[in-house]
């Protein structure tokens, strides 16, 4: 400024670009350093964006799949409880398979029986309302030979099938009946 007051002006200008670069070297690095952190900074937000949309696609699927097991469950709950009803279902029949396979047996006989006593049936009715028709008035004795002497010997002759140990009093009635009636009738003392 003493000296020139041009090359003061000039001084200010070079200490000011000197200062600048001195600045400006300090500042690059720093510079570039933002940069690159940008950089990484803007990838590493896509890359976290990218990230999330993945875990909400996850998570929606995961839901998904949490919903299929629940339903999944229920349905198998529903099916061991059916296999159990069922099992206890076939354990009972088959109870009652062998239950009635032991009746078998005496069904057979029932039916051998039955079939005997309807090849029967027509000289047993025949024995039967022959004696409540004609010999309701009589004796028991009188009834007793007549049934036994006269008519069973008739039928016997004349080949009309009838029950061999004929009794008179299985045609009219059964155990049950005959119970019922002693019981009613039966005096204690």
């Amino acid at each position: 400024k003493e000296i020139s007051f041009a090359g003061a002006g000039l001084y200010k200008f070079v200490t000011a670009v000197l200062g600048y670069c001195q600045v400006a070297r300090e500042i690059k690095p720093k510079r570039e350093k933002v940069a690159r952190l940008e950089r990484n900074y803007t990838m590493s937000k896509r890359e976290l964006e990218r990230i999330q949309k993945e875990l909400a696609a996850i998570e929606k699927e995961l839901a998904e799949l949490n919903t299929k097991y629940e339903e999944a469950s229920i349905g198998k709950q529903k099916l061991q409880e059916e296999a159990e009803l069922m099992e206890r279902r076939l354990t009972a029949a088959d109870k009652l398979i062998s239950g009635l396979s032991s009746e078998r047996v005496r069904w057979g006989a029932d039916k051998v029986a039955l079939i005997e006593q309807r090849n029967c049936l027509l000289g047993d009715c025949l024995l039967a309302s022959a004696f409540l028709s004609y010999l309701g008035a009589f004796s028991w004795e009188f009834r007793k030979a007549m049934l036994d002497e006269e008519w069973l010997e008739d039928v016997k002759t004349k080949r009309i099938p009838y029950t061999t140990k004929f009794k008179l009093e299985d045609m009219l009635t059964n155990d049950v009946e005959v119970s019922r009636f002693v019981s009613v009738t039966c005096v204690c003392t």
